[in-house]
């Protein structure tokens, strides 16, 4: 289970009616509903990425259909996508033939426990939730997704646009004042800063500055300020005391009751 990073974005605008236009434009939506915040509306990632099982080997086996055994007839989006996210082959720095063997081979014993199965369902447990015929249609959307965007599926895409896995949650929006909202929202393991560097640059007027905090209090906390998606400041606590109370000012803890709770653990 990921850890949670509380974030505290305080932005401010040169006026209200710029202020209205960024509220209309960061909402969006998921399988719980709207939400004021999104970085869905920030870096919008292409529908054709959320394919829900793992999918490494599938790439591999559609490629090779596609293109056969030799990697460097493959697109270079796709030579890169298959060292990225082929878990086998992980930062390789150059494909051979024999990597693709090797590959193909765990993705056909892979897809012949499929060929029998019609529902499904059966096998989610197994974390292949396809049948044959979803196997090879999710190996060529795969495929299509590498060529297209360099990227095969969500989560690769995610970390390298957003800088986190998941969009956003536990939203709230507080207007300070005609020109100044405080925006805070919860990230896994890292606070999205890919995604906040694309909304400085899509805000250019903006000033934006972010707190974060590991709920693992003292560790990965910090702050940085954009403005036209450049970095103005950045830094992190000194460890020890220093990042205990950054962190627990972050997530609302008395400093002082959280070191006496600890030391009693």
């Amino acid at each position: 289970m990921a850890n949670n990073i509380m974030n505290i974005m305080s932005v401010s605008f040169n006026s209200q009616a710029e202020l209205e236009d960024f509220l209309n434009r960061v909402k969006g939506k998921d399988d719980d509903g709207e939400k004021d915040f999104s970085l869905q509306s920030v870096v919008p990632m292409p529908e054709s990425l959320q394919i829900v099982s793992p999918c490494d080997r599938m790439l591999a086996w559609a490629a090779v259909n596609k293109y056969g055994i030799d990697p460097e007839k493959y697109p270079e989006n796709v030579r890169k996508a298959i060292c990225r996210e082929t878990f086998l082959l992980h930062r390789k720095e150059k494909l051979t033939a024999s990597d693709m063997v090797g590959v193909c081979k765990e993705a056909a014993e892979a897809r012949s426990k499929l060929e029998h199965v019609k529902d499904s369902k059966l096998i989610n447990l197994k974390r292949i939730p396809y049948n044959i015929e979803e196997f090879d249609a999710v190996a060529e959307r795969t495929l299509e997704n590498a060529v297209s965007y360099g990227y095969a599926s969500w989560y690769y895409w995610r970390v390298a646009n957003w800088g986190v896995k998941w969009d956003v949650f536990d939203v709230s929006i507080r207007r300070t004042n005609d020109t100044e909202i405080t925006v805070n929202f919860k990230t896994p393991w890292n606070t999205p800063t890919c995604a906040i560097v694309e909304l400085s640059r899509k805000f250019p007027h903006a000033n934006i500055r972010v707190e974060y905090a590991d709920e693992d209090i003292g560790s990965n906390c910090g702050w940085y300020a954009l403005c036209k998606g450049d970095f103005v400041d950045d830094g992190y606590p000194s460890e020890g005391n220093a990042a205990i109370d950054f962190a627990c000012n972050i997530w609302g803890y008395d400093a002082d009751a959280y070191r006496a709770e600890m030391s009693l653990l």
